[in-house]
């Protein structure tokens, strides 16, 4: 038989090294697409057979996307344990097959995935059930935090004392949240649990159930993560959605908190979260 395009035999190999269920699911699936079979491209002879020889090229495939999933989720690793990260990165790599061209992208489901895998009838208050997830969920925002844009290279912020000029009716000043600022609400205690897996190789107790707000944000290259207040965390994500100061400090009201009382508290918080990389003023907007 004449020799398939070159364009052919590469997505063909391509079909069989990807497919999920490994390299025998993947002869069927490009034997299917392009009426090509192992013995019509892979010269017999050898020490192995045509299936063999295809199938060291799966695994090495799969097995390094397993590993970029693992140096996206270390903690998540240690936490689980090698084996059975394994297997979920692997249901995973099958379940979502790489699309990018950047690797970035590769783990960006793997929360929800876990999420979607609990099994069914799981106490929601389980902690050891949601460990993974919110683990997950954690390390991957820490992730996007490293890679957003920064306020690094931008003009130094505007002193907090002067942007606070900005509750008066009718001036311009504004906040906002940096594109590098990741808020997340979690149902454990994940703050402390995330500081005792970066203080010790050994992995700590489960935490319990309470529920709480965080931001992870960063500032000059280094990542930090923060424990948030519920108005704190009210007042940033309506700030992040776009909304004025006066309706941010709307949101953040509790009941029965008279507006003056949610006033002062942010005034006298904005010059920490500033530090912190939590906000900045328009005037520091970094050009785009």
């Amino acid at each position: 038989m004449p020799s398939p395009p070159l364009h052919d035999v590469q997505h063909w190999l391509m079909t069989v090294m990807t497919a999920p269920g490994g390299a025998d699911r993947g002869l069927a699936l490009a034997r299917h697409r392009f009426a090509l079979t192992a013995e019509d491209l892979i010269r017999a002879g050898g020490v192995a057979d045509p299936l063999r020889r295809l199938g060291v090229y799966a695994h090495g495939y799969q097995q390094r996307l397993c590993d970029c999933l693992l140096a996206d989720y270390p903690m998540l690793e240690r936490v689980m344990g090698r084996d059975v990260f394994g297997f979920f990165a692997r249901a995973y790599l099958w379940e979502h097959p790489s699309q990018s061209t950047t690797l970035y992208d590769l783990g960006a489901g793997f929360p929800d995935f876990l999420l979607r895998h609990l099994p069914a009838g799981t106490d929601p208050d389980d902690g050891v059930s949601l460990l993974p997830i919110e683990l997950a969920r954690l390390e991957r925002a820490r992730t996007e935090v490293l890679r957003a844009r920064g306020m690094e290279h931008d003009p130094a912020a505007m002193p907090a004392s002067a942007c606070l000029l900005g509750l008066a009716p009718g001036n311009a000043m504004a906040w906002r949240v940096p594109p590098c600022v990741r808020l997340l609400e979690f149902r454990l205690a994940m703050v402390p649990f995330w500081r005792a897996m970066e203080a010790d190789d050994t992995v700590p107790a489960c935490p319990g159930i309470a529920p709480g707000y965080v931001a992870i944000s960063r500032v000059n290259y280094r990542v930090g993560i923060h424990s948030l207040a519920g108005w704190q965390y009210a007042a940033l994500r309506a700030l992040r959605d776009g909304h004025p100061l006066r309706e941010v400090l709307a949101a953040a009201a509790q009941p029965g908190t008279v507006p003056a009382e949610i006033l002062a508290e942010w005034m006298l918080w904005v010059p920490a979260a500033q530090s912190l990389g939590l906000l900045a003023g328009v005037a520091d907007r970094p050009p785009r």
